[in-house]
């Protein structure tokens, strides 16, 4: 699963994968659950069910620029 920013000018949308949450992403997390919530400063967060050291799972922060930041990983 992909997470996309949309860029909307005036009449048309372009769409740009900032992450792929995948098997190889399993540091940051794979498998993400539900939708990424826009925090107050700016930034998205959200978890995932996989990936992380333990493959647990993660709860991460992503920039508007895509740059991800692992908070948290779930022990089994």
């Amino acid at each position: 699963m992909a997470i996309l920013a949309a860029l909307l000018p005036a009449r048309a949308a372009t769409l740009t994968t900032l992450v792929e949450f995948n098997e190889t992403s399993a540091p940051i997390g794979s498998s993400p659950h539900g939708s990424p919530v826009l925090g107050l400063d700016g930034h998205f967060y959200g978890m995932t069910a996989g990936g992380g050291r333990n493959q647990a799972g993660t709860v991460f922060r992503m920039s508007p620029a895509g740059a991800v930041t692992t908070l948290v990983e779930f022990n089994s």
